[in-house]
């Protein structure tokens, strides 16, 4: 299984250096965290769902977005609140919250349509991602008690 991911993290990496080589930015300062974030991006892709993402692409700019704003809206998240007083704070519904439910909601629509997607040129033989293989695992036993299959 995944046979074809195992230069994944080489591969990634050359085509971000070589990014780099070809950058278009003619001189000027470039942010270097948006080549960090294709490279982790693009690593973590490869292996989840078998694509690639370029820094200027329009859907590389939205999972970064949900997944920054999804991440920094947890900093105001208080984790200390336990048992009985967490049901209470639930109630109240803050920004915070209100921001990491939207994103992680996009996050979430987005990868179904992946799966959607997958659904229609899935071979359970050639199984090549991590999509490929929890759709493997689905068909193999719709029921696992682990693996939530819908």
């Amino acid at each position: 299984m995944l046979k074809e991911n195992r230069g994944g993290f080489s591969r990634n990496l050359f085509f971000i250096i070589f990014g780099i080589s070809e950058d278009d930015s003619k001189g000027q300062a470039h942010d270097y965290s948006l080549i960090v974030s294709e490279f982790a991006l693009n690593t973590i892709a490869e292996f989840v769902c078998s694509k690639r993402y370029k820094y200027n692409e329009p859907m590389f700019t939205q999972l970064r977005g949900w997944i920054t704003n999804g991440a920094s809206a947890l900093e105001y998240f208080n984790f200390y609140l336990s048992g009985t007083l967490f049901k209470y704070y639930l109630r109240l519904s803050s920004d915070s919250e209100n921001i990491w439910s939207t994103n992680f909601n996009a996050f979430n629509e987005y990868m179904k349509s992946l799966i959607e997607e997958r659904k229609e040129t899935f071979d359970a033989n050639n199984c090549k991602d991590m999509i490929d293989c929890w759709l493997k695992e689905c068909l193999d036993n719709p029921n696992h008690e682990y693996i939530k299959c819908e």
